[in-house]
């Protein structure tokens, strides 16, 4: 499955969590059954709803939550279409803002790639004029060689002269 789902059904399940962090948003953040569900649920909106059903009396006690909170979230979102749809916008503009994020990234990445290839090309053409250099200077100590054999034949007749 891809991450996109469930990060949109990761946020949607976070609405059940709504009313409770409103409540008392200090309690939320220190250790509780809240911040424990969301350390195990990690980022699967089953798990995390599972972990809030399973320490329903505990939240229903901490937060002094009403004893049929579930379904008054339930019945809140039935009776307002357009929440479930703000919650999908929200997601989706969540989802765009890491798609554009992942695409800055992307380029950045391809421009780091292009310099290297760059850099790379450019040693390649350096190794090759290298290697056409190294070619030159053989043969020019190869004619070099031969006009020291010439000067030194030379030499000898002329001694023996």
């Amino acid at each position: 499955m891809s991450t996109i789902p469930l990060v949109k059904r990761s946020i949607l399940a976070m609405s059940f969590a709504l009313p409770m962090l409103a409540a008392v948003p200090a309690q939320a953040q220190g250790d509780g059954p809240l911040s424990t569900c969301l350390e195990q649920s990690g980022r699967e909106a089953a798990a995390f709803e599972a972990c809030l059903i399973q320490h329903q009396e505990e939240l229903q006690a901490l937060y002094d939550l009403p004893a049929d909170w579930p379904a008054q979230v339930h019945a809140y979102l039935r009776a307002r279409p357009e929440a479930w749809d703000r919650l999908e916008d929200v997601a989706d503009r969540l989802e765009n803002r890491w798609d554009r994020a992942e695409d800055t990234r992307d380029r950045h990445e391809d421009w780091l790639d292009q310099r290297e290839d760059q850099r790379d090309d450019q040693v390649d053409l350096e190794d090759l004029f290298d290697r056409r250099e190294d070619v030159r200077d053989r043969a020019e100590d190869r004619v070099d060689r031969r006009e020291g054999v010439r000067d030194r034949i030379e030499n000898r007749w002329d001694r023996r002269r």
